[in-house]
């Protein structure tokens, strides 16, 4: 049996790319007031060819991290 919030807060498909889109979006801008949305990018490809299970929005955050800190 389902708990109340898994039931009534769980997280579809749908809702889950979104936000995955919006975490992309945000990161990309933030990148690009750096002038670094390339290095970014290029970082997001590395690490998901070394994790290619990884979600893209973790990778580009990754990326951001990894130029940002």
């Amino acid at each position: 049996m389902k708990t109340f919030a898994k039931k009534y807060f769980e997280v579809g498909p749908v809702e889950d790319i979104h936000r995955s889109m919006d975490v992309v979006t945000y990161v990309l801008h933030e990148a690009d007031d750096y002038g670094i949305t390339v290095e970014v990018v290029t970082e997001a490809l590395r690490v998901m060819k070394e994790n290619p299970k990884l979600q893209i929005s973790d990778a580009v955050v990754l990326g951001l991290e990894k130029y940002i800190r």
